[in-house]
């Protein structure tokens, strides 16, 4: 009995021997971890120190002889323009251009004018389109330019592909205007619907239609030409120029001015300081030309 209790005693000496060894073994393990990680990150932030030192002496270099290499640049162009002014090169390039800036102004001006009479051909129709058939038309050539107006014109160009009669009635929709005046101002055009007078013709507007009654035209004795087009690249620019006949078939101009005493069929051209003249100037939309707005 003895012996076993002492057995017993010896055992659980030699756990706690066991126990406090095991414990003295997982201290020294973490000690050393923890020594072993410092070590390495101490390396490491060495080892980057170092990189960045070499990194900005390499950068110093390189910014030291990119300045160095500008430098000779400058120099070396500095040098290049003294010895292009002994020359007189800057004069001579001078020239040279001013002369080919005033060739090609000339070709410029024989191709416009020898190019005009095709211009006309193609492109009057456009000044045609604005020429009203009523006392409005001195409005456009005084650059009053109204709703009214574009009413009168939109209707003239409407007239002109569809017949809107019946009987003793004119009736249209106010799409149909619409669409005319956006073929005279383009796509984005908005024209404001309202009550007109073309001519002897009121037509009066209601809840989307336009509806006047036939009258007889009072004939209009305005007479017009085109006295310059041009065109450059998307843009049109005419010169037109008016007068009126008078009863006894005088020319008459600006301010009721008798320019001559009897018109026959003369160039207006002749007489433009004291006529009316109008600059229009259309631009392309959609392969088509429009009429800008002031």
């Amino acid at each position: 009995m003895a012996q076993a209790k002492k057995r017993i005693e010896n055992d659980d000496c030699e756990k706690e021997i066991q126990n406090v060894l095991d414990q003295y073994v997982d201290e020294a393990k973490k000690k050393l971890d923890t020594y072993v990680d410092e070590q390495i990150d101490l390396k490491i932030m060495k080892k980057m120190k170092e990189e960045e030192k070499r990194y900005v002496r390499i950068q110093r270099g390189k910014i030291w002889r990119r300045d160095i290499v500008i430098i000779l640049l400058l120099i070396g162009f500095g040098y290049f323009g003294f010895c292009l002014y002994k020359i007189d090169y800057f004069k001579i390039k001078d020239d040279i251009v001013l002369r080919e800036d005033n060739n090609s102004k000339q070709e410029q001006d024989f191709y416009q004018e020898n190019n005009k009479e095709e211009l006309l051909k193609e492109y009057s129709y456009l000044v045609d389109n604005l020429q009203i058939e009523d006392e409005d038309i001195l409005s456009l050539y005084k650059n009053d330019i109204n709703n009214v107006l574009k009413l009168k014109i939109a209707y003239k160009n409407m007239i002109n592909s569809n017949d809107y009669s019946t009987g003793d009635m004119i009736t249209f929709s106010s799409e149909e205007m619409e669409k005319a005046a956006k073929k005279i101002w383009g796509s984005n055009y908005v024209i404001r619907h309202e009550n007109f007078k073309y001519n002897m013709i009121q037509f009066l507007y209601y809840n989307g239609m336009y509806l006047g009654i036939k009258e007889d035209f009072k004939k209009m004795d305005y007479i017009y030409q085109i006295n310059d087009v041009k065109l450059n690249k998307d843009k049109l620019i005419f010169e037109v120029l008016m007068g009126k006949i008078g009863d006894q078939e005088e020319l008459i101009g600006k301010s009721e001015k008798i320019v001559l005493k009897k018109y026959n069929k003369e160039k207006l051209e002749n007489y433009k300081e004291d006529l009316y003249s109008l600059t229009l100037n259309f631009r392309k939309e959609n392969e088509e030309f429009v009429l800008e707005e002031e």
